[in-house]
C-alpha cells in the first residue's frame, strides 16, 4: 500500500517553497503517491507552466477557486476534508505560513483526521503580519515534532524565537543542473570578466557593499550585470547607472538557465536562509564570490577562496585583483562536486521520505 503525501503550498506560483514541494513530489519511489494542493488560486504567467510540469510528471494536483488569501484560508479546511476523505493521506507536508495556518485550522475543525504533520522551515523570519495566531500555530507544530529546517541559519533563528533545546532535523533543499542558454545582453568579445549580481534591491542583499565594490573595481577589466528590482533601485541607478561597465536590468526570468553565461556570481547578502543562487551557480559552472555568512557559507566548501568576512571591501578588492589569474576550471569543479554531494534532489527526496515514515 502506497504512502499518500499531500504537499500543501500557498499557490501554483514560481517560488522557492513551491519548487521544493514540486521536486519532492517528483520522486520515483513507487511506495509514495504525491499530491500538490494549493490553498489560494495561483494565476501568474508561471501558473500554466507549473501545471504542464505537474502533468508531464503525472503528479496529481488540486486547485483552489479562491484568489484571496484570507478567504482561501477560511474555506481551505473544508476543501482539504473532501480531499482527505477521498485519498486518505498518511502525511500532510506544509510549506510557508499560509499552508501552516490553513492545516492548523483544519486540524481544529476536524480533530478526527489523523495524519503525520511535516512542516519545512523555509525562512529565518516567520509570521511578520500574524504574530498572535502564529504563536498558536508554532505551539501545535512543535507539539507534533513536525519541523524540518532547510539550513543551519534557519534552525538557529527558529530556536532563538521558539526554544533553544528544540531538536529540528536538517534537510537541505535539492537542486539540479539546468540546460544552459546564452544571455544575449553580454558582450562576449570585449575580453572582460563578466560578473552577475542577482537579487532583490533591499538592504538584506548588501546593496551598499555592492555599490562600493563596483566603484572600487577597474572598469577596464570587469563588466557587471545587476539584475533585480526593489526599493533601493533608485540608489543603484544614481550611484552606478552612468558607469560604462554596469548594466542594471530587470530580474532575469529562468535565471538558472542563463547563469553559465557569466564568469562569476557576486553575492553580498548580510543575512540569508539558504541561498539558492549560490547553489544554482555552482551546479551550472559559475563560481561565486560571497560574503561569509550563515546560509551562504553552507553552500560552498569550507576552504573556498572567494569569500570575505563582513563584506570587507579591501578583501573584495584583493579577490577581484586575482581573478584574471585564477584557475576558474578548478573552482568550477570544486564547487560542483560540493553541491552535487550535499544538495542533490535525489538526496533531498530520500531524506524526506525517510522522515515521512519515521514514527
Amino acid at each position: 500500500m502506497k504512502t499518500v503525501v499531500f504537499q500543501i503550498i500557498t499557490h501554483l506560483e514560481m517560488g522557492g517553497a513551491e519548487r521544493i514541494a514540486f521536486n519532492i513530489a517528483k520522486s520515483k519511489n513507487k511506495e509514495f503517491e504525491y499530491h500538490i494542493v494549493e490553498v489560494a488560486r495561483g494565476n501568474s504567467a508561471y501558473t500554466k507552466e507549473m501545471i504542464k510540469e505537474l502533468e508531464s510528471c503525472n503528479i496529481q494536483y488540486h486547485r483552489s477557486n479562491i484568489s484571496s488569501n484570507k478567504k482561501a484560508i477560511i474555506l481551505f479546511p473544508f476543501r482539504l476534508k473532501k480531499l482527505y476523505d477521498k485519498y486518505q493521506p498518511s502525511v500532510i507536508h506544509t510549506h510557508t505560513e499560509i499552508p501552516d495556518l490553513s492545516v492548523f485550522i483544519f486540524s481544529k475543525i476536524f480533530p478526527q483526521a489523523k495524519f503525520k504533520l511535516v512542516r519545512t522551515l523555509h525562512n529565518t523570519v516567520l509570521w511578520q503580519d500574524w504574530n498572535k495566531i502564529g504563536s498558536m500555530v508554532e505551539k501545535w507544530i512543535i507539539k507534533n515534532q513536525a519541523n524540518v529546517s532547510n539550513s543551519i541559519s534557519v534552525t538557529e533563528a527558529y530556536k532563538k524565537n521558539f526554544g533553544p533545546l528544540l531538536n529540528i532535523p536538517l534537510i537541505y533543499n535539492g537542486f539540479k543542473q539546468s540546460s544552459q542558454l546564452q544571455y544575449e545582453e553580454l558582450d562576449y568579445n570585449n575580453n572582460k570578466i563578466h560578473i552577475l549580481f542577482a537579487g532583490r534591491f533591499v538592504p538584506q542583499k548588501g546593496i551598499e557593499s555592492l555599490i562600493q565594490i563596483v566603484e572600487a573595481i577597474s572598469e577596464n577589466t570587469f563588466d557587471f550585470t545587476i539584475a533585480g528590482t526593489g526599493p533601493l533601485s533608485e540608489l543603484l541607478h544614481t550611484k552606478l547607472g552612468n558607469k560604462s561597465n554596469v548594466k542594471i536590468v530587470s530580474p532575469i526570468s529562468n535565471l538558472s538557465s542563463y547563469i553559465g553565461s557569466f564568469d562569476y556570481v557576486l553575492i553580498t547578502s548580510i543575512h540569508e536562509g539558504l541561498n539558492s543562487l549560490s547553489i544554482e551557480a555552482s551546479y551550472n559552472g559559475t563560481p561565486v564570490i560571497v560574503n561569509d555568512i550563515a546560509g551562504l557559507n553552507e553552500t560552498i566548501p569550507s576552504d573556498w577562496p572567494l569569500k570575505v568576512q563582513n563584506n570587507n571591501i579591501e578583501s573584495y578588492k584583493a579577490i577581484f585583483k586575482q581573478l584574471p589569474n585564477t584557475n576558474r576550471e578548478q573552482l568550477k569543479n570544486m564547487a560542483f562536486n560540493f553541491v552535487d554531494k550535499n544538495f542533490s534532489i535525489a538526496k533531498m527526496q530520500q531524506e524526506y521520505e525517510k522522515f515521512y515514515l519515521k514514527n
